[in-house]
């Protein structure tokens, strides 16, 4: 144990609050050679606090005697662009672990990584899965002038089962807004070039598809519930 560093304090962001003192909780060191060919590495590993957040950290700092460079030095949870991660958010009614849930996490996990093509694809993924876990399996589908697409032997309304058709499948059922569904169609094409162009938007604007889709969990999953608690709730003077 490297009891002389515990209680110093350092500068490193905090993934949790962006605060960028941490103080050293515990830390030891690791050694190994091989002496028959005359090389050898090591690392110091601290267990580090945020004094803004309490939030753990562990920090490694290694070295290998054949790089000639620094230290290598690593965090976990680990550091994106010196700025803090995003956190994932709990849903009161979206089940954690369940295959929506995961895909939102993996997606997160994608932009915290720097990863924007995954993170884009799993976009269009999360829309899916919500489709999917609603029952939405078709909705109608508009032309570019916004015109319904219909039968042109019977004139019926077409009705299809891509994801075109799911997001106005929800719009239809009445689980979001006209306006919101054309913001997930935008977010649909975003995952699509993506997944099949292997296109890489800006993380700043991955950021913000996360951001409307927590605001899409709300509304599909908790918005419902905290509904019934609001109507159910005792009245003043009853």
């Amino acid at each position: 144990m490297s009891k002389e560093r515990v209680g110093q304090v350092e500068e490193i962001p905090c993934v949790r609050c962006g605060f960028t003192r941490h103080t050293i909780r515990g830390s030891f060191e690791a050694y190994w050679e091989d002496k028959d060919r005359d090389i050898s590495a090591g690392a110091t590993y601290d267990l580090m606090e945020c004094n803004g957040c309490q939030r753990g950290t562990l920090r490694e700092t290694s070295w290998f005697s054949e790089d000639p460079g620094d230290s290598q030095v690593t965090y976990w949870p680990p550091r994106k662009h010196d700025s803090p991660l995003r956190e994932p958010r709990n849903f009161n009614e979206l089940d954690f672990g369940s295959p929506v849930d995961s895909v939102y996490r993996q997606t997160i996990t994608a932009f915290n990584d720097g990863l924007s093509t995954l993170a884009g694809a799993g976009v269009r993924l999360l829309i899916e899965g919500i489709c999917l876990d609603q029952k939405i399996l078709k909705g109608k589908v508009y032309t570019d002038q916004g015109k319904l697409v219909r039968e042109r032997a019977t004139g019926k309304i077409v009705l299809r089962s891509n994801l075109e058709g799911k997001i106005n499948g929800l719009w239809m059922k009445g689980l979001i807004s006209k306006n919101q569904s054309k913001v997930l169609h935008q977010l649909r094409r975003l995952g699509n070039d993506s997944a099949h162009a292997l296109d890489q938007p800006p993380l700043k604007l991955i950021e913000e598809c996360i951001e409307a889709l927590e605001h899409l969990l709300i509304q599909v999953y908790d918005q419902p519930e905290l509904l019934k608690r609001l109507m159910n709730r005792k009245k003043p003077g009853r």
